[in-house]
């Protein structure tokens, strides 16, 4: 159950980016798209803390810093593999690392 809800939450938001973003472009075959502070969810939050790159050879990451409840484990906790929407597209090379301070790291690749 743990593994859906983190599932739907990280594509619910990830793939719905929701304010303006923070664009740069560069023009050239070589090229890649930067877009930083777009809402990004993760399994037990949101932020705009975010900063997503995309090549244009359509390789991309997407990287979202946040803040969520501590595991109760008192432990940090990792889930990785599930799906992810970026600017890119949707991957399943996916991590998401919760501290035991509740600071969460989430990373989405498309390769």
């Amino acid at each position: 159950m743990k593994k859906l809800s983190m599932l739907i939450a990280v594509v619910t938001a990830s793939v719905g980016f929701m304010m303006m973003p923070t664009t740069a472009r560069a023009d050239s075959a070589n090229a890649a798209t930067i877009t930083n502070d777009v809402g990004c969810s993760f399994f037990g939050g949101f932020t705009f803390d975010s900063h997503s790159v995309v090549t244009s050879n359509g390789n991309g990451v997407l990287k979202c810093k946040g803040n969520a409840a501590p595991p109760a484990s008192g432990h940090a906790e990792r889930a990785s593999g599930f799906l992810c929407g970026t600017f890119a597209g949707v991957t399943t090379d996916s991590m998401q690392i919760t501290s035991a301070s509740g600071e969460v790291m989430l990373t989405c690749i498309v390769h």
